[in-house]
């Protein structure tokens, strides 16, 4: 679906597929090619989560487990459960949710689209109760599709085509290097016990006052899984001076201190000149102002993950360029970076040089990780929309605050 695309109704129609033995026709590859996806996420079988997607106009692909009602279901009424005999070609089952309704039935239940034509069930559809959709008994994995997004920027100038945003702001993520703490601690045992080594750069011809309330994040996100992320670090730029012992040009611990719901790590009263690194605005012409060094300690994650690094993580500045705020770590084939309980099977590859004299407009160094062998990898976009989402959602305020009382020191070491 992401390289060849999906052949519309009109094109395929769901008569005389016979045992989807055959290839398809020129004329579908053709018609297909106009309709690819940009990437598809499993998700939580919950109903909270479904019914959020489904919310957004969004329908889910599912795999099911189907019983004997299921089977010969010739209703419009709703299904709460079925039996256990999951037997014969139709025991596991892919479909499409598409819709839901907190009225139907006596919980509420799902809308689902069958592809066994017209006389099945509803016309062709079911309702499946909420409770029985997500107990484990039917309903099993279910993922979600993003189509293909327009180019913003088709002209290839780093402007926005329609609406070009003329701003002076530009901040680059710049440098960014994960490393075992045993490398500048050593004798620390811990596989989970980081360091990140990070910097990012105002190529704008504004400076980028405190007063704007930004941030740098660094996270953590599954790269399957839309629902498995956290933040590893969060990096305020800001005079709001909360709990009274803020100094203008200072910066420290912010522990449980400030202005939101996000036990904050670290706060910095610094505004940014244009032309300048970040942290050479927090520490001058100091060791310390080469780049930022962060000690933290990896949560007990399992799987493949991407790690990167966004700068104006909340998106508070309207900017000329935006994709160059991110920066990515892979490992060496530019794929994810594979955990087992919190520890990395394999370092990430080769740290990028960082441009000494990044222009406005310049790519990061790493700000994609999608590439013909890894297609399905989280974009830019991707990553905006889901901080965006879950920012109003309150959810990832939530993460935060969970993640940095439990893990995060919240300091930086002195060397580089």
């Amino acid at each position: 679906m992401i390289a060849g695309g999906v052949a519309d109704l009109a094109t395929t129609p769901y008569t005389n597929l016979g045992d989807c033995s055959s290839s398809p026709s020129g004329t579908e590859n053709t018609n297909a090619a106009k309709y690819k996806i940009e990437s598809y996420r499993q998700v939580n079988v919950d109903i909270k989560t479904i019914k959020q997607y489904l919310a957004q106009g969004r329908a889910l692909s599912f795999g099911a487990k189907l019983g004997e009602n299921f089977m010969a279901w010739n209703s419009s009424d709703v299904i709460y459960g079925d039996t256990e005999d999951y037997q014969g070609q139709n025991a596991y089952h892919a479909m499409t949710l598409c819709g839901y309704d907190d009225s139907k039935g006596n919980n509420g239940a799902f809308r689902v689209v069958n592809t066994w034509g017209p006389n099945w069930g509803d016309g062709g559809y079911i309702w499946v109760d909420y409770n029985f959709f997500v107990s484990g008994d039917f309903a099993f994995c279910a993922f979600a599709a993003t189509n293909v997004f327009s180019n913003p920027d088709s002209d290839g100038d780093h402007q926005v085509d329609d609406g070009d945003i003329n701003s002076g702001y530009d901040l680059m993520a710049w440098e960014l290097l994960d490393l075992h703490d045993d490398i500048v601690d050593p004798g620390n045992n811990n596989p989970r016990a980081r360091v990140a080594k990070y910097n990012a750069y105002n190529t704008g011809t504004n400076y980028i006052p405190s007063s704007r309330d930004w941030n740098i994040l660094y996270i953590y996100y599954n790269a399957n899984n839309a629902n498995d992320y956290g933040i590893l670090l969060y990096d305020y730029y800001s005079d709001d001076n909360t709990d009274g012992t803020w100094t203008q040009g200072g910066n420290g611990s912010l522990g449980t201190n400030g202005d939101s719901e996000i036990d904050q790590n670290w706060w910095n009263w610094v505004d940014v000149p244009a032309g300048q690194s970040v942290a050479y605005s927090v520490y001058g012409n100091t060791p310390e102002g080469d780049r930022f060094s962060w000690q933290y300690t990896m949560p007990s994650i399992t799987g493949d993950y991407y790690l990167v690094i966004i700068v104006d993580g909340y998106d508070v500045i309207q900017e000329f360029d935006e994709s160059n705020n991110y920066f990515y770590l892979t490992d060496s084939e530019g794929g994810p970076i594979t955990f087992s309980n919190g520890a990395m099977q394999e370092q990430p590859a080769k740290n990028f040089e960082k441009n000494l004299n990044p222009q406005m407009g310049d790519d990061s160094p790493k700000q994609t990780a999608i590439n013909q062998q890894h297609l399905n990898t989280y974009s830019t976009k991707e990553i905006r929309q889901l901080i965006n989402y879950r920012l109003a959602s309150g959810d990832i305020q939530r993460k935060a605050a969970a993640f940095n009382k439990s893990n995060n020191k919240g300091y930086r070491k002195t060397n580089n």
